[in-house]
């Protein structure tokens, strides 16, 4: 199965970056880092930050200036259930979704907002003052944790404020890897390519969920099969 692939694809470059940040964390620590470098990685990430809430809240503005479209397609003769939440309106995906006043959102995406709006929060912290968190090896490998309990949780059936909950930490956690590699090495191509990994590993959540709704469509007797 194609999906199955690629889901498979991304687990193993997402291990091999794991594995890859695991052998910074064995250099010798950094005696100083460059102001400029935390400026840097400081705007990169908040950059970051803000383009992922665009996407939490909006995840299909970047193609509005196509000329086409692309529609949900499902089988021939077989209407596809309306979305809420970008998620079928369907008891299936009740755990998925979470119902404010006004709307129903998606529980990962408005956990993944709310994360990036803390980690921006962070940020502009270690911006002002640097030493706020004391830098050492446990630090990243706090966020490596929060990671991989919300790729964890991502499979899972959790209830909804679970899921809410396991987004939110995610964002935290690649502050806490990305500074943290940045302030043990002093070296900003190790925390650029370490934010580059942080891309990889929110695509890789993004495949699990694909992967999770897959299955739950899967064994659903229904014939419409969104996922």
């Amino acid at each position: 199965m194609k999906l199955r692939r690629v889901v498979n694809l991304y687990v193993v470059l997402s291990a091999v970056a794991t594995l890859l940040l695991l052998l910074v964390f064995t250099l010798k620590d950094a005696t100083d880092v460059e102001t400029r470098s935390r400026q840097i990685i400081t705007g990169l990430f908040m950059a970051s930050c803000l383009f992922g809430i665009s996407l939490a809240f909006k995840p299909n503005w970047r193609w509005m200036f196509m000329k086409k479209a692309t529609a949900r397609k499902g089988r021939p003769g077989i209407d596809l259930p309306p979305k809420k939440g970008h998620h079928p309106a369907c008891g299936r995906f009740r755990r998925h979704v979470i119902s404010t006043v006004s709307k129903v959102h998606c529980a990962g995406c408005l956990g993944l907002a709310v994360g990036a709006v803390i980690a921006i929060f962070l940020a502009v912290t270690y911006y002002i003052q640097p030493g706020f968190i004391p830098w050492n090896r446990m630090v990243p490998l706090m966020g490596l944790l929060l990671i991989a309990m919300t790729m964890a949780g991502t499979l899972s059936r959790i209830g909804t404020h679970g899921r809410l909950i396991l987004n939110v930490i995610f964002v935290p956690g690649f502050f806490f890897i990305v500074v943290g590699v940045l302030e043990l090495t002093g070296s900003l191509i190790f925390a650029f390519l370490t934010l580059v990994f942080c891309f990889l590993w929110l695509d890789t959540r993004i495949q699990l969920s694909r992967w999770a709704h897959h299955g739950i469509c899967r064994r659903c007797s229904r014939t419409c099969k969104t996922y």
